[in-house]
């Protein structure tokens, strides 16, 4: 038997796609931010 669902198979992959876009956006800026910061710790 198959779960009723509220959404499609297709909205629930690109939701998903989209929410892994973000994600990674996001990691990205923190590592750049890391990364300065790091620089700024290693000048003192």
């Amino acid at each position: 038997m198959e779960k009723a669902s509220e959404i499609t198979e297709d909205d629930l992959k690109n939701g998903e796609k989209e929410l892994q876009n973000i994600t990674d956006e996001f990691t990205s800026e923190v590592d750049n931010i890391r990364d300065e910061k790091e620089k700024e710790v290693m000048e003192i």
